[in-house]
């Protein structure tokens, strides 16, 4: 009897150990992400010249974009900060197919006739000076792939609870908003709809500085890296070669004081400033001045609300000061498991000192069918009753959004 509980032991004790070993053996948590995503996006446009078939008047171009996105393992496995680490990293380009407009004129010159000198006893053929005479004008629409860069950044944790640093090309720190497909939303925000520009090469630290308030600040470049990284069609780059010069003089500081995002209520703080590539206007560079606040409102999983106002000053060398005046609205509907509809109005005004006033003002709606988590169709609309350009803009558009791999 007591040889066989001795065999019964080392017969439990050999199944422990096998057990163990095999635990040891189980696969690593995976620290590396790569993901395709395949956006096709067509419709019909009035940019004020005519009904359009194609690209849409706004919204993400047809694109495929690659993304690798890598966390830290040494980081996971010790579990604790000493006082920095990187935390994890990302890169994310884009192949885009775009189209830019462009006019043109085809001119003829022709003799204008008047007193000749040719034999017989009248005038002879004309030998007046020659003139030029405009047969055609209009616009001619360029295609022209592009290289994007939508990220490229490095994330660092510290040993400070809920501090942060990110450093590369990254989203401004300027409120919240739904980052739900963001690379590839129809949506307006109000980054966009102050700067022009959402994502920037800076520097971007987020600290609490309470219990119940953060602080979300970056000292970024001011639209750097707003042009694509490449493209083919040598004309259409060339009608943005203003906002391609150098970054010399050019930053900005923009951040938020609020409450955190895991709240079902939040509120914030805006504030900007700096010498940003010009949204609007002849001047190549602007100096802007803003501050405002932001009130989140979330329902559980069925809605989400964003209303932000900011309010400011934008300074230009050729046509003085403007009082600039920003609203922005959004709106998210979670109906279904496959049902999303979103909401978005924006409202820039630069109103100047002397007569000249720009305006830039856009309603945005689309309703998602999501197949699964990768893949989603939408269906968008938009309507521009005027721009900074002084003409109006409407279109509707299909988009077909799906993508492999890990995210």
């Amino acid at each position: 009897m007591q040889r066989t509980i001795i065999i019964l032991c080392f017969a439990l004790g050999g199944a422990g150990t096998l057990s163990a070993q095999n635990a040891i053996k189980l696969e690593q948590q995976s620290t590396a992400f790569l993901y395709a995503q395949l956006n096709l996006h067509t419709g019909f446009s009035n940019p004020g010249t005519g009904l359009q078939f194609g690209l849409p008047g706004r919204g993400t171009p047809n694109q495929l974009s690659l993304q690798l996105h890598k966390i830290n393992q040494p980081l996971l496995q010790k579990g604790y900060v000493p006082l920095i680490s990187l935390d994890s990293w990302r890169v994310r380009t884009s192949f885009s197919y775009a189209q830019s407009t462009s006019e043109f004129t085809i001119v003829e010159t022709v003799n204008n006739g008047g007193p000749g000198n040719g034999p017989g006893p009248g005038n002879g053929p004309g030998n007046g000076p020659n003139q030029e005479v405009i047969l055609i004008t209009g616009t001619a629409s360029n295609g022209h792939l592009n290289v994007n860069l939508q990220d490229a950044w490095l994330k660092f944790r510290t040993k400070w609870d809920r501090t942060s640093i990110r450093i590369g090309y990254a989203p401004v720190s300027y409120g919240h908003h739904p980052d739900m497909d963001a690379n590839n939303s129809f949506m307006t925000n109000i980054d966009n709809t102050e700067f022009g520009f959402a994502r920037d090469l800076g520097v971007y630290v987020k600290t609490p500085l309470s219990r119940e308030l953060d602080l979300e600040v970056g000292l970024s470049s001011g639209g750097a890296l707003r042009n694509p990284l490449l493209q083919t069609n040598s004309e259409a780059a060339a009608g943005d070669a203003d906002v391609g010069e150098t970054a010399s003089g050019r930053w900005l500081l923009a951040g938020r004081i609020g409450q955190p995002s895991f709240r079902g209520t939040e509120f914030g703080l805006l504030f900007a400033a700096g010498n940003i590539t010009a949204p609007f206007g002849i001047d190549p560079v602007v100096r802007v001045y803003r501050i405002g606040g932001e009130w989140i409102r979330k329902l559980r999983e069925f809605a989400r609300l964003t209303n932000q106002l900011t309010l400011g000053q934008t300074a230009t060398q050729s046509e003085g000061n403007f009082t600039s005046v920003s609203l922005q609205n959004n709106l998210d509907l979670f109906l279904s498991r496959h049902v999303i509809f979103g909401l978005a109005n924006s409202l820039n005004v630069q109103a100047g000192d002397e007569t000249t006033t720009y305006v830039n003002s856009t309603l945005a709606g689309s309703l998602t069918y999501v197949v699964s988590p990768h893949t989603r169709f939408r269906f968008n609309q938009f309507v521009s009753p005027v721009n900074y350009g002084g003409s109006s803009n409407w279109g509707v558009s299909m988009q077909f959004i799906t993508g492999i791999g890990w995210r």
